[in-house]
């Protein structure tokens, strides 16, 4: 009886084995349809967190190039600058500033000279405006101070050109956890900026980038395939976005990461799932091989007594 008892085990074995093929074949082909919905998901997610924060971005510099035009129409602050009333201007300035919640605010004249109310910002980076100003650039982002900044302007009439009002925003992390917090996922929000090729961060929740951040940025800067990159020592999904620079010689990209391991959990419980029930039909199957196997291979090893009853003599 014991070569139809391993009879019955080769076919329970063989039979599991070809169910456990099947099963994971289709459990793979599963697990991956699961992820790459995640990953479509999570890029979806991505994308319209990045569609929020440009209608906030044009928001914001509307609000900054209304304030800035007003200013430079006003007719006394027009005549502050054209007869360069120093106290007029930095009052005018100060209130606007004040105001709008900007910390930079200065005028560059038509012949490049500043009048600023921000002691941070040196009187040569604020000259160094007055190129993309006279080539008409009236918005973008711009490193000043070492911090990146959102920067609007607005030429001053009087009625011949004689300058530009120019406000500047911070783009310091309260700014990107305000983005952050108005995002359905958790997010984390950086802005790159380069100037003279030398990168700068304002980021918000968003630490300890990858060494490699700007260039992976700007590898992938505009696609709408997003990529992963290291954040706070931890895996993120990440979509590179690019921002307008001021200046023909700075980059501005804004990152927008989502944590892998919370991107995919959804997908991970699915895929749990799933190879808990491979794994509970293999049982399942193998059980019922056995059972099968033991009915299929029983009148054999009954034939395979008497005949050996009938080898020993006995011919009853």
């Amino acid at each position: 009886m014991r070569p139809f008892r391993s009879l019955s085990a080769r076919l329970t074995v063989q039979f599991a084995l070809l169910f456990a093929a099947a099963m994971l074949v289709v459990s793979a082909a599963l697990s991956t349809l699961i992820a790459g919905s995640a990953s479509r998901e999570v890029q979806n997610q991505l994308q319209s967190s990045g569609a929020v924060y440009d209608r906030l971005w044009q928001q914001r510099a509307h609000e900054l190039q209304s304030a800035a035009q007003l200013l430079a129409r006003d007719f006394g602050f027009r005549a502050a600058v054209a007869s360069g009333d120093q106290a007029t201007m930095q009052s005018a300035l100060g209130n606007a500033a004040a105001r709008l919640k900007v910390p930079s605010a200065f005028i560059v004249s038509a012949d490049g000279r500043v009048s600023t109310i921000d002691p941070s910002v040196s009187g040569a980076e604020a000259a160094a405006l007055w190129a993309p100003l006279d080539n008409g650039r009236l918005s973008g982002v711009s490193v000043l101070a070492g911090r990146p900044r959102q920067l609007v302007a607005a030429p001053i009439m009087a009625p011949v050109l004689i300058g530009w009002v120019v406000f500047a925003a911070d783009l310091d992390p309260r700014e990107m956890r305000g983005l952050e917090r108005l995002s359905a996922i958790p997010l984390h929000a950086a802005v790159l900026a380069s100037k003279e090729g030398r990168w700068t961060e304002a980021s918000g929740s968003m630490s300890r980038l990858d060494p490699r951040a700007a260039a992976l940025a700007q590898a992938h800067l505009g696609q709408p395939v997003a990529f992963e990159m290291a954040v706070g020592g931890a895996r993120s999904i990440t979509l590179a976005k690019p921002l307008p620079a001021f200046s023909n010689g700075e980059q501005a990209i804004l990152l927008l990461a989502y944590p892998k391991a919370e991107a995919m959990a959804d997908a991970r419980k699915l895929q749990l799932a799933l190879g808990l029930m491979t794994l509970l039909g293999l049982l399942l199957v193998a059980f019922a091989t056995w059972k099968a196997a033991a009915r299929i291979t029983q009148p054999l090893a009954r034939l395979d007594e008497a005949a050996g009853r009938l080898a020993s003599g006995e011919h009853v």
